[in-house]
């Protein structure tokens, strides 16, 4: 990260210097779209180009899209692929994952120590970094998308963030 904006992020968000549990609450909006908006928002924002396939975790209920830049008329700047869930018709998860440029740039490790200015130290697990209060969790990780499409051999990783709502993590876990 630039020294400049390490420094104004630090003056804009004093929580580096707080405790973790008086971290701000985690942001609910990623990709401009906002956890809790219906189907039909999103599909306002991010105007189909084709129909949008889907499937249902029997475990959570949840409907899951995956959604390439072709399956939409607009899309996240930088985003490869974009996950959305909804549960009872509002959405309950947004990830993002984004592609081979800006991976280069910005690895998810690197993400996760310009979130930790914000958020405070982070969770890890399994090579993922974390943050959570009572509704939302955030999440950084390296997603890994296959090389070659129609091939399984090879994987490359991609950064990924998600934020999702704090019951669906839990019932997932």
């Amino acid at each position: 990260m630039r020294p400049f904006l390490a420094g104004a992020l630090l003056l804009l968000f004093p929580a580096v210097l707080l405790a973790q549990d008086d971290a701000p609450p985690i942001r609910r909006t990623l990709g401009n779209l906002t956890l809790g908006q219906t189907f039909q928002e999103v599909q306002q924002l991010y105007a189909p180009a084709k129909d949008w396939a889907s499937s249902i975790e029997k475990r959570t209920g949840v409907r899951r899209f995956r959604l390439e830049r072709t399956d939409a008329k607009s899309f996240p700047e930088h985003v490869q692929i974009l996950w959305l869930s909804f549960k009872n018709g509002r959405l309950v998860e947004i990830q993002l994952v984004y592609d081979r440029a800006f991976t280069r740039k910005r690895a998810a490790e690197n993400l996760a120590v310009d979130l930790a200015i914000v958020y405070g130290e982070p969770h890890r697990s399994s090579g993922k970094f974390w943050w959570s209060d009572d509704r939302t969790v955030l999440r950084v990780f390296d997603e890994m998308i296959s090389a070659s499409p129609g091939k399984t051999q090879a994987v490359e990783l991609r950064t990924a963030i998600q934020v999702l709502e704090a019951e669906i993590f839990r019932r997932a876990q």
